[in-house]
């Protein structure tokens, strides 16, 4: 069905699906197809290949399991988990569904800062020794604790006790300019509770 409307539209096709092998497994496959012509002009047949890509669809499906058994693990924490940039605004690159019970801010608000910082809700007195200490570890490479207050949405104050890591960004292409740009791309695995 797909050969025959190649042949009628030339061009080229490319498309997943799952064929059956000759020992009678089921192979997840990409099709690249086109049609090829003569000195005419006129459509001669087809050419392409065809490539397994089994284990790869595997490995995604595998890999949303595993996302969502964290999802729902990290949901049902009694505070937040979350991970952020080394920089004085806290951008969040993840933040779990926690941060509405105990801030009153959904987390898509404060994903790379898209309505507002994590940074901005420290209490202006607690900003920079919550910066200094933290960078006291992340300069050790060692895990911190440490305690500060926050603003919720709603104006209140909440105390928050934190405890975190330093994690060393992997891509060291993107590290070394933002080395020689003066920004740290360490970022800091962290679990916030309150009390």
């Amino acid at each position: 069905e797909k050969d025959e409307e190649l042949l009628r539209n030339p061009g080229i096709q490319v498309y997943e699906t799952s064929v059956e092998s000759s020992d009678g497994m089921k192979k997840d496959v990409i099709f690249h197809k086109a049609a090829f012509t003569d000195s005419a002009g006129s459509v001669s047949g087809l050419i392409g290949f065809i490539l397994d890509i089994t284990d790869r669809k595997s490995a995604e499906e595998a890999r949303k399991e595993s996302e969502r058994r964290l999802s729902i693990l990290l949901d049902n924490l009694p505070g937040i988990a979350y991970r952020c940039l080394n920089d004085r605004q806290w951008t969040m690159e993840f933040i779990s569904e926690g941060c509405l019970e105990l801030t009153g801010h959904k987390p898509e608000e404060l994903v790379n800062n898209s309505q507002l910082a994590f940074g901005d809700l420290i209490v202006p007195q607690d900003q920079e020794r919550v910066w200094q200490e933290i960078q006291e570890a992340v300069s050790k490479n060692e895990p911190f604790q440490i305690e500060y207050r926050v603003y919720t949405a709603s104006g209140d104050i909440r105390w928050f006790w934190e405890r975190g890591q330093p994690v060393q960004n992997i891509e060291s292409l993107q590290s070394l300019y933002r080395t020689r740009r003066g920004c740290s791309t360490t970022l800091l695995n962290k679990v916030l509770l309150h009390y």
